[in-house]
């Protein structure tokens, strides 16, 4: 494993390093760009560049609040990178800073809820929830989860693999004897090297509640953009 780290850590620009120095010397918290530029000193293309490389290689992510962390793998390069500099600082072997980055960059798509409106309390119902557009190579493993307030499941999960068309999952909810229910959905991404998921995006939304079993409902779409790297 830590001959495995070593080729990796190899490989990266030395604007990665700068970022991992930042979260070996500040911690792990997930921090938002500005933080990292402000205590790397990088440009917001030097940034861009490091961060770009240690997402694509699966080091880093960024969560829903738009923060970037570590993942588990990422730690892993880390400690690496820690052994390397307390025995006299990391001095990198064949890494470029032009190197372009390895493996595919992440891709922007399209997550979608469909549901209906106004829901039926007390009656269970079939919501979808899915990504229009496939990838333009590879693919991606993830999980699609669906929390429910004021309504059950109060959480159910689902995997599905995106590949070049689009992927969905269907969940049953069943709204309580409220107003609204709000779902939350959140797209969550396996990392293959760790098994680890971590959250790639997600929405949440208000929907209006019927008691009345003879309403008429029709079909509402909700949606909003995940990054997503392809493997």
């Amino acid at each position: 494993m830590a001959s495995e780290m070593l080729t990796e850590l190899n490989k990266l620009p030395s604007q990665a390093i700068q970022i991992l120095r930042f979260y070996l010397s500040q911690g792990t918290d997930p921090a938002y760009d500005y933080e990292i530029m402000d205590g790397t000193g990088l440009t917001e293309r030097g940034f861009s560049k490091g961060i770009k490389r240690l997402i694509t290689r699966q080091f880093a992510a960024m969560d829903v609040r738009r923060k970037y962390a570590l993942t588990r793998k990422g730690e892993a390069l880390m400690a690496e990178f820690k052994t390397h500099e307390d025995s006299g600082g990391y001095k990198p072997i064949g890494a470029s800073d032009d190197d372009g980055a390895v493996g595919a960059p992440p891709v922007e798509c399209r997550l979608t809820l469909v549901t209906p409106s106004p829901l039926i309390a007390g009656q269970n119902s079939q919501v979808f929830v899915g990504l229009n557009d496939g990838l333009p190579t590879g693919e991606a493993e993830l999980v699609l989860q669906v929390s429910v307030v004021n309504g059950q499941p109060t959480e159910q999960r689902s995997a599905i693999t995106l590949q070049r068309s689009a992927a969905y999952a269907s969940f049953r909810v069943t709204p309580g004897n409220y107003q609204q229910v709000r779902l939350r959905v959140t797209a969550l991404q396996t990392d293959a090297f760790s098994g680890d998921i971590q959250p790639v995006g997600g929405m949440y939304v208000d929907i209006n509640v019927s008691d009345n079993s003879r309403s008429t409902t029709e079909l509402a779409a909700y949606g909003t953009i995940i990054t997503v790297l392809p493997g």
